[in-house]
């Protein structure tokens, strides 16, 4: 049986009644999809051109209008073919940003850091001679595709080798063609590629060397390498010369990885002595505390309503997402990414409307919308069709009650291990990308951070990439990283008996 996904008019030959969003992976096309294949996202919408398809399922009656269903709208993830049949898929630009910092005559040699987030990959070139920045690049992780979590991509591979490969290739291979494409727009080649330091969390290292991750997905969780062997660049496949080696930040414990290191090794945390708090704020929420130069870590599993994946109209930040909402007069006052017409909102775009619903009594303290919102959601943009329209649903609501309670339950749990409360916290660091565009005071308005002195809280940016360049520029050598790693305490929240009574009293507002 074959398909044909357009608009790329790409054939790919299936197994009888394989899924239309499995051909597409197999085809390497990439389709939205964040539930790991069960339907509750709604998100993997393709057009049937010709063919006939199974039946609907419920979750597609669910998820699709009739009006959507009338003109051949069906769930990727649900729908397979009966025949030969062609398959319009909508098409996104995976490249994010490109932020060219210098050009620069022929370098000898250059360095490159990734930070491998589960939503999206940092890389950054490095003139090893001089020390500077050359070019950053931001994309989307290709894995996407194959679930918006850690624990979706555990699931996808488990007991399957093939699987894992997959996952793999599909990683290195974004890798190597944006660096390629960077590399390009310098006037340089891979030949002078010296030295890759990569950061990422438990799951993300792993998959990035193709080690088995299946027991990352059961307690306890055991990880094949805590401190990751150096390799030939070549060995994992990256491009560069035989000489160009590939350094992974050790992981810390648990799910908490290197990215968290890097981090704290950003923040300079391994040389003061006052009370710290750090966290990244993402898909996989990582929380360090340092109470006079002693560090404990844990991870919390916030999902990915953050990125934008769960909620009905949500999506990442980029062109045409809603990433700030404010209210004037009672209406909703949006600021769009990139000046164009609105098609989702991101993570940072739903916190503040969530904290302007309470400000203006549109929800309680529980989460509850009023009446009135309950069937139709909350709108922020009406658009002149019913398509247009973007809202803020009552689910979409309790997907951010679930991320944020996870999150503030963390925080909660290592300050009190600590033996410190929020006051006595001298500076909090907000990292990653996400969390730069956090508007502060409405993340402490829902709850999602502690409220505390605003000048206390410091915006770092992605200080995961930031400490794999401290690395390449010589600051850190990875025996004093290793040692490091091994002074942080990891605290596995997973065994601790109040974490859900936090939890729950936590995911209120």
């Amino acid at each position: 049986m074959k398909i044909t996904f357009m608009p790329m008019n790409q054939t790919i030959r299936i197994e009888n009644f394989q899924t239309i969003l499995n051909a597409a992976r197999e085809a390497g096309i990439y389709i939205e999809s964040s539930c790991g294949l069960n339907g509750s996202c709604g998100k993997c919408k393709v057009y049937i051109m010709k063919g006939r398809m199974t039946s609907l399922t419920a979750e597609e009656e669910k998820h699709l209008t009739k009006e959507e269903i009338k003109r051949g709208i069906r769930l990727a993830c649900q729908v397979r073919a009966s025949e030969d049949a062609v398959v319009m898929v909508k098409q996104t630009k995976e490249r994010k940003v490109r932020n060219v910092v210098r050009q620069t005559e022929k370098v000898e040699s250059i360095g490159i850091g990734i930070d491998i987030g589960t939503t999206t990959i940092q890389i950054r070139l490095i003139d090893l001679i001089s020390k500077g920045k050359l070019m950053e690049q931001i994309i989307y992780n290709p894995q996407r595709m194959f679930g918006a979590d850690v624990i979706s991509r555990i699931t996808y591979c488990y007991g399957n080798k093939e699987r894992l490969v997959q996952l793999q290739r599909c990683l290195i291979d974004s890798c190597n063609e944006e660096i390629h494409s960077m590399l390009s727009a310098l006037g340089q080649t891979s030949d002078c590629i010296k030295q890759y330091v990569v950061a990422g969390n438990t799951t993300m290292g792993h998959l990035f060397l193709g080690c088995c991750i299946d027991s990352l997905g059961r307690s306890p969780i055991a990880p094949v390498y805590k401190d990751y062997p150096v390799q030939a660049a070549e060995q994992i496949g990256l491009i560069g010369n035989q000489d160009t080696k590939c350094y992974l930040l050790p992981n810390i414990g648990g799910h908490v990885g290197g990215d968290l290191l890097a981090c704290l090794m950003t923040a300079k945390l391994d040389q003061k002595k006052g009370n710290y708090l750090l966290i990244d704020v993402g898909t996989n929420g990582e929380i360090a505390v340092s109470k006079q130069g002693k560090i404990m870590a844990c991870s919390t599993a916030a999902g990915p309503a953050f990125e934008g994946a769960s909620l009905q109209y949500g999506m990442c930040a980029k062109a045409g997402a809603i990433t700030h909402v404010a209210y004037y007069q009672k209406k909703p006052v949006i600021e769009v990414l990139g000046n164009v017409k609105p098609i989702g909102i991101s993570g940072s775009g739903i916190i503040d409307g969530i904290a302007e619903f309470l400000r203006n009594d549109i929800i309680d303290r529980t989460g509850l919308l009023k009446e009135e919102y309950q069937s139709s959601g909350v709108a922020l943009y009406e658009g002149t069709t019913k398509e247009e329209r973007i809202s803020i649903s009552q689910e979409d609501i309790r997907q951010i009650q679930l991320a944020k309670g996870a999150i503030a339950a963390g925080m909660a749990l290592i300050l009190e291990k600590a033996e410190l409360n929020v006051e006595e916290i001298d500076e909090f660091y907000l990292a990653g990308t996400f969390g730069s565009h956090l508007n502060v005071r409405n993340a402490m308005a829902i709850g999602l951070l502690p409220k505390m002195a605003f000048n206390k809280v410091k915006l770092i940016g992605n200080a995961s990439c930031e400490g794999t360049n401290l690395v390449l520029n010589g600051k850190w050598n990875y025996d004093e990283i290793k040692e490091f790693a091994k002074q942080i305490s990891h605290i596995d929240l997973a065994k601790d008996a109040r974490f859900e009574e936090v939890f729950l009293e936590k995911m209120n507002f």
